[in-house]
């Protein structure tokens, strides 16, 4: 069974393969809130990790999310993200860093809220995934009515839906 999912569509993925050779760089634990542009919502706890290649600096490294499950067990939640392909901003609340990933020709993008109560954690990884381009404001819909509801689609075998453990 496979947790790892795609950000840009949130499917399940096989054979994600992680670069032996990149160290991690930085690592610090948030609470995640995505609203996914097909309109569903992930909340969780998660590690984001920075990880680099000292051997070669030509390298742009990667980020990895990975969601933290009980008794501190983790997993990747998505595909690692070449470096290069995220930038962040400060939140509007105390402690939020505002994450945009992008695809690889920016033909897609998707806005993740990571908030801490450390803020010199949060000016730590603007300065780590880069400020430009910045990422748009996040929509926060203030009261979910009959019209929000949103549809999970049924698991596929060998699939772990998100949130389960």
């Amino acid at each position: 069974m496979t947790r790892v999912r795609d950000l840009r569509t949130l499917e399940a993925l096989d054979s994600v393969r992680i670069d032996r050779f990149r160290q991690v760089y930085a690592k610090d634990s948030f609470a995640l809130d995505l609203r996914h542009t097909n309109g569903q919502r992930l909340d969780c706890q998660v590690e984001l990790i920075s990880r680099d290649n000292q051997l070669f600096k030509s390298d742009p490294g990667d980020i990895l999310i990975r969601e933290t499950g009980s008794r501190g067990r983790t997993w990747l939640l998505f595909a690692p993200t070449s470096g290069g392909h995220c930038s962040a901003r400060k939140g509007d609340a105390p402690g939020e860093l505002v994450v945009m990933i992008r695809g690889n020709r920016d033909e897609w993008y998707q806005v993740i809220t990571l908030t801490t109560d450390n803020d010199e954690q949060v000016e730590d990884w603007l300065d780590i995934l880069g400020t430009k381009p910045v990422p748009p404001a996040v929509f926060k819909a203030e009261a979910a009515g009959p019209e929000s509801l949103i549809l999970i689609p049924q698991a596929t075998k060998g699939d772990t839906p998100l949130g389960e453990t």
